[in-house]
């Protein structure tokens, strides 16, 4: 009587799919969102010696006690339409859109890799293109959210006339996130292994 055969070992891309699926999902449901209004936002600082010698007081009213330096700008009234939008694209919206198109090609990649061999070169073009989408869209983001919070602050500070001294020491609210270059670079460093992994098969190959 033959010994019984190991069962084959579970993949978890199948796994993997399901929750980039997922993730895909409520990226569609949550992008929505973030055109609906909530409340006061914050669009920035200014400093709080400029803020007293400016000629023109600046709404709404601020409270130096909240900073030494720097005093935030709370709109709490609705911005007009340009600020709105461009204050709702550099606060989640764009960084969300960036992620639909990697969480798509992921999905690609992870149903090839469990359908067909994966090491072979046209996955590691693939991996590399993703490394690379993901570095190029988080890049986007990053710059899209400063340009567009800059212009928010613009905005406001046109409308109210602030002086040039007071627009040189402003700050948009924005904080730098570089979340997108570790896995970019994982990703990038993944397909130089699946790289070596397809020349070294390629060499055996050769001698036998």
């Amino acid at each position: 009587m033959s010994p019984t055969p190991p069962s084959p070992r579970r993949s978890w891309l199948g796994v993997i799919q399901g929750l980039l699926l997922a993730m895909l999902i409520l990226d569609f449901l949550a992008l929505p969102l973030f055109v609906l209004p909530n409340g006061a936002i914050r669009i920035g600082s200014v400093g709080l010696i400029d803020l007293w010698s400016n000629r023109v007081e600046l709404p709404p009213r601020t409270h130096p006690e909240v900073s030494v330096d720097q005093v935030p700008i709370l709109l709490a009234v609705r911005p007009g339409s340009l600020q709105f939008v461009l204050y709702k694209l550099g606060h989640g919206f764009i960084y969300l859109a960036v992620t639909v198109p990697i969480l798509i090609y992921a999905r690609r990649i992870a149903n090839a890799a469990r359908l067909v061999d994966p090491f072979t070169r046209e996955m590691v073009r693939r991996l590399r293109r993703l490394g690379l989408l993901v570095l190029a869209g988080g890049a986007f983001a990053e710059l899209t959210s400063y340009l567009t919070s800059l212009a928010v602050l613009d905005i406001y500070l046109d409308r109210y006339h602030a002086e040039p001294l007071m627009r040189f020491n402003a700050l948009p609210d924005y904080q730098l996130s570089l979340w997108w270059v570790l896995p970019g670079l994982i990703l990038l460093g993944v397909s130089e292994i699946v790289r070596r992994g397809v020349d070294l098969r390629d060499e055996l190959n050769t001698v036998i």
